[in-house]
């Protein structure tokens, strides 16, 4: 990517790379040293790309990979990556793919995985900032053997718009969004496929059960269970398949 293109698009500083470790880590020092609020941090490939509890996120070229900085006003990791999520489909909208989001991050084309985000905060600094990660398999791209049948990518052939121009487009719907948080909200629930199903996931080593019911606006997954209801701001979430597995 071309960071002076990026720039003009944006109105905003830019850092491009054609390889990064990983554009969250680049884009937290950057805004530990004074990085503006919509400063931006992109690159064409991560040789340590990460997804949440400290996973590694699988970063091939043919990818957007791109770390947004956002100062002030920002008080929910939960709902800058709920607003990242809806950013994203937003997009893909545009260029006629209808996403969906599996709770809490990933975006999900066909039940495959498109996009996954990981917001990771600076809350405790001063100012308090967050860095949204988006990794977006723009495509074309070779995908490990592990994750075919699991993830695709939007485009099979080159994509209709320079890469630049997606990021900036994904960029000022998460800036804009933050104006009118959490009016976001009802999209994301509407494009939710969590919701409304059996879900699974592990809380202090034990398997818990439940059914999704809603998402609070700070992000957190409203679960209803046989003890009662509860909140799920963190973890991972398995949701129950035709077949009786969870996935």
């Amino acid at each position: 990517m071309n960071a002076n293109t990026l720039e003009r698009l944006l109105d905003a500083p830019v850092q491009c790379f054609d390889e990064t470790a990983s554009t969250n880590a680049a884009a937290m020092a950057w805004a530990k040293a004074g990085a503006p609020h919509g400063a931006l941090v992109a690159a064409d490939r991560q040789t340590r790309g990460r997804g949440r509890h400290g996973r590694s996120y699988c970063s091939p070229e043919g990818g957007l990979y791109m770390s947004l900085i956002l100062k002030g006003g920002v008080e929910s990791i939960g709902g800058i990556t709920t607003l990242a999520a809806v950013a994203v489909c937003r997009f893909a909208k545009r260029q006629g793919f209808d996403l969906k989001i599996k709770w809490v991050n990933d975006c999900m084309l066909d039940g495959k995985k498109v996009c996954g985000i990981l917001a990771e905060g600076g809350l405790q600094q001063v100012p308090p900032f967050v860095v949204v990660g988006i990794g977006l398999n723009v495509g074309p791209m070779v995908l490990p053997e592990d994750l075919l049948g699991k993830a695709a990518a939007l485009f099979e052939r080159a994509p209709r718009l320079p890469m630049e121009n997606i990021a900036a487009q994904i960029a000022r719907d998460v800036l804009e969004g933050m104006k009118d948080m959490p009016g976001h909200m009802t999209e994301y629930r509407a494009r939710c496929v969590t919701l409304g199903r059996r879900v699974r996931w592990m809380q202090d080593g034990e398997t818990m059960e439940g059914t999704a019911k809603d998402v609070a606006d700070d992000g957190s997954l409203v679960v209803e269970t046989f003890g009662g209801t509860i909140g799920l701001s963190s973890g991972e979430v398995s949701i129950h398949m035709k077949d009786g597995s969870y996935a």
